[in-house]
């Protein structure tokens, strides 16, 4: 382990708040480079969103039970290197969890039109749609999601469609609450974009 990046681990494990913000902004564009290689190396769909989570998710790794994971470093490589493993780790987890996504026909064949409806009252859709048939709720819902992105579908799919607590979509998606409330906040409001862009709502 060379000095420096052993003043800045001890630095690091005292929670010293300027040294972390200069962790992170040396470390944050090589975080994006290594997820969006291995993205590229497993024939993945770069998606903004999903890159953006997971650069997060890497960094807030790092912070999770009192720097466990920075504790872990020895110094058997550079520092740029340990975090390199961590963000190829963590993004093939990612990419792993990724379950081929049900199309939209075979969700809303699937599924019972009313909850198209509980979906449409959450995009707080105006009130001349308050009341707004399971038919015509499906249609809308199906207008709008061919708009997502695959990992947004996903997480609509899984969120609205199947009987899974959160605890289990964040397992199954391999993200931490913080970043399922966000993606879940994200997605919504993303719908809710296009719905007003559509003049859905």
């Amino acid at each position: 382990m060379n000095i420096s990046d052993a003043e800045l681990i001890s630095k690091l494990l005292l929670g010293d708040k300027k040294t972390w913000d200069e962790f992170v902004v040396a470390h944050s564009k090589l975080v994006y480079s290594f997820i969006q290689a291995t993205f590229r190396k497993y024939g993945a769909r770069i998606q903004k969103e999903s890159v953006d989570d997971l650069h997060n998710d890497v960094f807030l790794g790092f912070v999770e039970d009192n720097f466990r994971r920075l504790r872990q470093f020895e110094g058997r490589c550079s520092l740029a290197s340990f975090v390199r493993t961590r963000t190829v780790n963590l993004t093939i987890d990612h990419l792993r969890g990724i379950k081929p996504t049900s199309s939209i026909d075979e969700i809303s064949e699937s599924e019972d039109g009313a909850i198209y409806q509980k979906l449409i009252k959450e995009l707080q859709v105006s009130p001349e749609h308050a009341s707004i048939e399971a038919d015509d709720a499906t249609s809308i819902v199906k207008t709008l999601l061919n708009e997502l992105s695959v990992d947004e579908r996903e997480f609509v799919r899984l969120y609205y469609f199947s009987d899974m607590a959160p605890e289990q979509i964040m397992e199954q998606l391999n993200i931490k609450r913080g970043l399922y409330d966000v993606k879940k906040q994200r997605v919504l409001g993303k719908l809710s974009e296009i719905a007003r862009k559509k003049k859905i709502c």
